[in-house]
């Protein structure tokens, strides 16, 4: 019996060291994890406020400590990618994958890539590995639609390209890029009062955006409303848009004569 109690003394206590160092490791990984996050941050800051430079610093200052960290490999194709350094963010983005291949965010940056390439079936073809890996994050889910519907869209094949783009909404109704995006193919394909509806939600989320305001004067004057479209021509105009000055001179002052 006491043999017995000896026995299990010295296994508790075996067990207890090894937690002991289990714990004590997993410590210092979230120190460390913790540490790598903090310069990571403030490098995705810098990015934000297009400091690409800086921010390229401060992320290769993670990769220094861990090459391999995925959180500093995305953000390190993303500041490529910002940097319109394609072929360094194709060759990292293969470097990440390589050793985090079930991550969709790189199959999402392999299609950016390939999109800026006019590789719009590669494009395609990443896309839809990155969809099919995506589970439970509607914000990598909304960029994958609209990336996919600009694949399509500059494929030419605007039936599918509109309806990624009312997926992406679906899930995100906030992003006036993607209204944007989804008018002005309603307007190429001459639906104008419906081209306008998505206008003007940019409006709604970006009252100063002046694509919007511009894209509602040549829809309003595809439907033959002459004094809303120079009304919008006007205010585009103020707001800098180029192509709505040239169309007040042309449309609203010198169509007056």
């Amino acid at each position: 019996m006491l043999q017995l109690f000896n026995f299990i003394v010295k296994q508790t206590g075996l067990l207890f060291i090894l937690s002991f160092f289990v714990l004590a490791n997993y410590s210092i990984q979230a120190q460390d994890t913790a540490k790598l996050d903090s310069i990571l941050e403030v490098g995705e800051d810098l990015i934000d406020i297009e400091d690409y430079k800086e921010a390229e610093d401060k992320i290769d200052e993670v990769l220094d400590i861990n090459e391999t960290y995925a959180p500093a490999m995305e953000a390190k194709v993303r500041v490529l990618i910002e940097r319109t350094k394609y072929s360094k963010a194709n060759r990292k983005v293969n470097n990440a994958l390589e050793e985090h291949p079930q991550k969709p965010v790189f199959y999402f940056y392999k299609a950016k890539i390939a999109i800026e390439k006019e590789d719009f079936q590669g494009a395609l073809e990443n896309i839809n590995k990155a969809q099919g890996l995506t589970k439970n994050d509607d914000k990598l889910l909304n960029k994958i639609f609209v990336t996919k519907g600009a694949a399509y869209q500059k494929m030419g094949n605007s039936e599918k390209a509109m309806i990624n783009y009312s997926k992406a909404l679906e899930i995100n109704s906030h992003n006036p890029n993607v209204y944007i995006y989804r008018g002005y193919l309603l307007y190429k394909r001459e639906q104008y009062k419906k081209a306008i509806e998505d206008f003007e939600e940019v409006l709604d989320l970006d009252p100063n955006n002046h694509y919007a305001l511009y894209n509602i004067g040549m829809s309003e004057f595809r439907l033959g409303n002459k004094a809303e479209a120079c009304d919008a021509f006007h205010k585009a105009c103020e707001l800098g848009n180029r192509n709505a000055c040239q169309k007040v001179v042309s449309e609203c002052i010198r169509g007056r004569d």
